[in-house]
């Protein structure tokens, strides 16, 4: 059997396909025929008579059309049909195009060109027209719908809280004088901790220095009045290093306490 034979065949065996897909753009509304639909179709037939096909050549070219964005791609592709079991063969030349806005116009234009080789070589019925919409108007119903659900933006970070107030007659945060000195000791700031327990820090302060801090009353109310001084001072340098004014390295005199 020569491959105009088999290309009979696949004929016979095809004839007819229903469009299984629906359309529409805007007032335009439209059944057509998927190419998926008819590859599965014409496969099955050129697999059952023994005949196979492939592209040996194809050119294309890209173009701008409509908006600035968009560019129309034509392929021109011949495909070679061969018997597989004399190796006779022909040639048929199929073209399609394809709109987009990025990268993908050869790709639909392939598609496009693989289906009407199919549907025109083995004068298949489809009972309507041939397909009508272009990429571009599928993109601009992905606009559309984009602006109708606009991405959110970026949740912003809170605002920094200014630094405590301080109780005039004793120089100390109100909310520290409820502290114990446990709780002092663990007192941070955006995660920096106010003081250190490093016994080798150069500004370690003694347990008479921290006592004198308090007017020499005693070491609770000493550290209290230190460790507002010291997280009101972190604070500022938190502020200073998110408003843009470049960021401050922590000196051990600024960071920690023993």
């Amino acid at each position: 059997m020569s491959v105009h034979k088999k290309i009979l065949a696949v004929m016979q065996d095809i004839e007819y396909l229903r469009k299984d897909d629906e359309v529409s753009f805007a007032n335009t509304r439209y059944k057509g025929l998927s190419e998926e639909k008819v590859t599965a179709a014409v496969r099955a037939s050129l697999v059952k008579n023994g005949l196979i096909v492939f592209p040996i050549a194809q050119v294309h070219h890209r173009e701008p059309i409509g908006e600035k964005t968009a560019m129309l791609t034509t392929v021109d592709v011949t495909y070679r049909f061969v018997d597989t079991e004399d190796d006779s063969f022909i040639e048929v030349v199929s073209s399609g195009t394809g709109v987009d806005t990025q990268d993908k116009g050869v790709g639909k234009a392939m598609t496009y060109c693989y289906k009407y080789l199919f549907l025109r070589t083995f004068a298949i019925p489809t009972g309507d027209d041939p397909d009508k919409i272009s990429s571009a108007e599928l993109d601009d119903k992905q606009k559309v719908a984009a602006k109708k659900n606009p991405p959110k933006a970026p949740p912003k970070a809170p605002p920094k809280a200014p630094p405590t107030q301080t109780n005039p007659d004793t120089d100390i945060a109100p909310d520290l004088l409820t502290m114990d000195v446990p709780q002092l000791l663990n007192l941070r700031v955006d995660g920096k901790p106010i003081f250190s327990l490093d016994e080798n820090r150069g500004n370690s302060m003694k347990y008479n220095e921290i006592k004198d801090a308090g007017g020499g009353k005693d070491f609770l109310e000493g550290l209290r009045k230190v460790a507002t001084e010291r997280r009101a001072a972190l604070a500022e340098m938190g502020q200073q290093s998110n408003s843009g004014g470049g960021t401050k390295e922590t000196t051990d005199t600024e960071e920690g306490l023993f």
